[in-house]
């Protein structure tokens, strides 16, 4: 009879906070992937600042990192901003 009362419990309680576990286990992954983020970030400032310098010391031409530099920070604008503008939605 106890057993089964614990158990029975045990099933009440978790019902009762499916809820918060799931917002838990949703917030632990919203921070994990910012945190992700942040790291790609950092690595892609890092080539953007350092690639210009490695190129100057192995005779690359700058021009020639013109064009896919351009290209590639407007992906990123379009990409960050649209990211941001979906961010604004969930919020509300």
């Amino acid at each position: 009879m106890s057993k089964e009362l614990d158990t029975q419990s045990t099933k009440d309680l978790l019902l009762a906070l499916d809820d918060e576990i799931d917002q838990k286990c949703f917030e632990l992954k919203e921070k994990k992937k910012a945190e992700r983020l942040k790291k790609v970030f950092f690595y892609v400032c890092i080539l953007v600042i350092t690639l210009p310098f490695i190129s100057i010391f192995t005779g690359f031409s700058l021009w020639s990192f013109l064009l896919p530099m351009v290209v590639f920070q407007g992906l990123s604008l379009i990409l960050l901003v649209s990211g941001i503008l979906n961010l604004d939605k969930e919020a509300v």
